[in-house]
C-alpha cells in the first residue's frame, strides 16, 4: 500500500444498492458511527483507511485497548506490556511496523525491496526501541514462466523476484536486523501487480522512552511543511492556544505581550510581504509557531503558518559546522 492509498475515496461498493453513492450506503453503518458519531459518519468521506482502522476505532470506543501507547509522535504501533526480564517484570513498549512497497519494486526491485524493509524500521527505531526481528511476505507470478510471457512494460518475474530478494537481504545485512520469515507467494494475480511487505517488531523500556513537547525559545528540527524529506531548524515561538500578532513596528507580540528577543540580534519582526497569513494569528491545538533568528531573511511560520507539533524531529544543539563556529545553541 503506498503512502496515498489509504486516503482513496471508495465511490462504489459491491452490494445493497450500487446506484447509490458509497457514503450513502455505509455512512449509516452501525461500526462507523461509533467510531465517528453521526454527523461525522455521514459527512466522512468513505476511504481505503476506514477498512484498515474502523475495526480498531470501534474497539478503542468499546475500551478494548487500553493497553495501547498513544502520544503525539507519529511511529509504529505500540502497546504496553510486562516484559520478563531476568526474572522479573518491567513496563516495555512492544512496536509494531509493515511497510509496502509494491509499486517502487516494480520499477526498481533491489532499491524497492531495500527500502521496504528502511521503511519500517525507521519508525520503531525513532521510538527509541531495539528492532529484533522482520518478516517478508511478498508476491509474484511464476518465476520460471519463460521470457516471452512478461507483459509490456514490465520487468521479467525472475528478475524482479531475484533482484527483490537481493535489495532486501542487502538492507537487512547492512543494519544487522534478522529476518525470521520469508515467504513468497506465487500466484498469475501479482503478475500485473507485485506485493512487497516488509513488517518488523522492536521494543524498548517504557522509562527509555523519553517524550517532549517543544516550548517557547527551543530551537527545534522539523519536516519542511512544503517539501517533504527536508529538515528545517527554527526556534518555536509559540504553542497551541497562544496569539501572535506582527505588525510594522518590527516588535512580535504574543498574547498581546511585546517580546524581548535577545537571540534576533536586533533585527526587526516584520510580516512577510509573499505570505498569505494575517495577525492576529492563534496556534491551532496540536501546532506549533517557528521563525529563524535571522528575521529578515526566514522562510518560516510567517510564510507557510504553524507546523504540526508531530512534525519535530528533535532539538538543536550545537553548531558543528562551520569549525568556526563551533559552539553550543542558545
Amino acid at each position: 500500500m503506498t503512502a496515498t492509498t489509504p486516503e482513496t475515496t471508495v465511490e462504489t461498493l459491491p452490494y445493497k444498492n450500487p446506484d447509490l453513492p458509497a457514503s450513502e450506503r455505509i455512512a449509516d453503518l452501525p461500526q462507523r458511527i461509533k467510531a465517528y458519531g453521526e454527523e461525522k459518519a455521514a459527512k466522512r468521506p468513505v476511504t481505503l483507511m476506514d477498512m484498515g482502522t474502523i475495526a480498531a476505532k470501534v474497539l478503542k470506543k468499546r475500551g478494548y485497548l487500553k493497553n495501547i501507547d498513544e502520544s503525539e509522535e507519529i511511529n509504529a504501533c505500540s502497546i504496553k506490556v510486562k516484559a520478563l526480564v531476568n526474572g522479573h517484570y518491567e513496563d516495555w513498549l512492544l512496536m509494531f511496523k509493515n511497510e509496502t512497497h509494491n509499486h517502487p519494486t516494480e520499477i526498481e526491485p533491489f532499491g524497492g525491496a531495500a527500502t521496504c524493509l528502511g521503511g519500517a524500521i525507521r519508525d520503531p527505531l525513532s521510538g527509541r526501541s531495539y528492532v529484533y526481528q522482520a518478516m517478508r511476505v511478498t508476491g509474484a507470478g511464476d518465476p520460471t514462466a519463460p521470457l516471452s510471457e512478461t507483459l509490456e512494460h514490465k520487468l521479467p518475474q525472475r528478475k524482479l523476484c531475484q533482484t527483490a530478494a537481493a535489495g532486501y537481504s542487502s538492507y537487512g545485512n547492512q543494519i544487522g536486523l534478522a529476518t525470521g520469515l520469508v515467504h513468497e507467494i506465487y500466484h498469475p494475480g501479482y503478475v500485473a501487480k507485485r506485493m512487497e511487505i516488509g513488517a518488523v517488531v522492536g521494543a524498548a523500556p517504557i522509562e527509555n522512552v523519553i517524550r517532549e513537547v517543544p516550548e517557547p525559545g527551543d530551537i527545534v528540527t522539523f519536516t519542511d511543511p512544503e517539501i517533504p524529506g527536508r529538515t528545517l531548524i527554527k526556534r518555536c515561538i509559540a504553542t497551541a492556544g497562544q496569539t501572535i500578532n506582527i505588525t510594522g513596528d518590527g516588535i512580535l507580540y504574543i498574547d498581546g505581550v511585546a517580546q524581548s528577543e535577545t537571540y534576533t540580534h536586533g533585527k526587526p519582526t516584520l510580516p512577510l510581504t509573499n505570505s498569505t497569513i494575517t495577525f492576529p494569528y492563534t496556534v491551532p491545538s496540536g501546532y506549533i509557531w517557528v521563525m529563524g533568528d535571522n528575521r529578515t531573511n526566514s522562510q518560516d511560520s510567517r510564510y507557510f503558518g504553524a507546523v504540526p507539533a508531530s512534525s519535530v524531529t528533535g532539538r538543536g544543539v550545537l553548531v558543528y559546522w562551520p569549525v568556526s563556529e563551533f559552539g553550543v545553541l542558545e
